[in-house]
């Protein structure tokens, strides 16, 4: 239904080793990257990945949680889904998660921001480590050293969170963005997808500030929030935040979510949950 902006990056892999200024965790950051774009080495010293500057396209959104929430967002040409390298530590000395995707693959990263940037042309430097955990338990480290290429100032687009370190993501593209009248509870919204299992929200929290925990019974309960695939799940202690607000067709509709639920005795966590869509119907 909404046209969808996809940004790509290309990958190949060589198994030569290459070094990058920040490979080796003793090196100094230097003036100029010894490869611009991305290295990723494994602690077995037996595969590196490098992706060209030529091959990336660097998008950031200095609004995408919010106002003046940042998030860097890379992706891979041919496959945009299965590659990515998404973090939200966008200002100098920023350190926190990032979302780190090879060939499919989730890999358990932490960036450090290096060198950040706010312009089209403005260089990122990030530090990236993490954990493979596969057949074995292998740390790795990987750098990425490249400029902007577009910014985005509206919201990031589509549905997206974090799961336990692992980043989900729904297309902008099909997201269906409802706003109800009902005479009883009054106004609400609903949007979903069909998206492969399907993401379904709904709250009677619908202004700019409003906030509100989560409950099943959403619809005979004023001011809270529900997400459908958590119904089942025991112990929900999220919370869902309006940053911005709809009333009219092509509005767009900005709203965040975080917390914890429980399944089968585990706790899962959800952080940097965001739906940035634009009203389709309006009931």
């Amino acid at each position: 239904m909404k046209k969808v902006h996809l940004f790509f990056i290309g990958l190949f892999l060589i198994t030569m080793m290459n070094s990058c200024d920040n490979e080796n965790g003793s090196s100094p950051n230097e003036d100029q990257c010894d490869f611009a774009g991305i290295t990723f080495v494994d602690n077995t010293n037996t595969t590196e990945t490098l992706i060209p500057q030529t091959d990336l396209t660097t998008t950031f959104y200095p609004n995408a949680l919010g106002l003046g929430i940042g998030r860097l967002d890379i992706r891979k040409t041919s496959d945009p889904n299965n590659t990515f390298l998404i973090t939200e530590a966008v200002t100098l000395n920023a350190n926190g998660p990032a979302a780190l995707r090879l060939d499919g693959t989730d890999l358990i990263a932490t960036v450090t921001c290096q060198r950040a940037g706010t312009q089209v042309g403005d260089e990122f430097r990030l530090d990236i480590t993490g954990t493979i955990i596969g057949e074995g338990i292998y740390d790795f480290e990987a750098e990425y050293c490249g400029s902007i290429d577009q910014v985005v100032t509206d919201c990031y687009p589509g549905i997206s969170y974090t799961l336990d370190g692992n980043f989900v993501e729904y297309d902008n593209a099909q997201v269906t963005g409802e706003i109800f009248n009902d005479a009883a509870i009054g106004k609400f919204y609903d949007i979903w997808t069909d998206q492969n299992d399907g993401f379904y929200y709904h709250s009677t929290i619908t202004e700019n500030g409003e906030t509100a925990p989560f409950a099943v019974n959403w619809f005979v309960t004023q001011d809270v929030a529900n997400i459908i695939f958590l119904n089942n799940k025991d112990n929900v202690n999220m919370q869902f935040e309006i940053i911005q607000g709809a009333n009219a067709v092509g509005d767009q509709v900005t709203i965040k979510f975080s917390g914890t639920y429980e399944e089968n005795g585990t706790i899962h966590t959800i952080t940097n949950g965001l739906i940035c869509t634009t009203i389709d119907i309006v009931h």
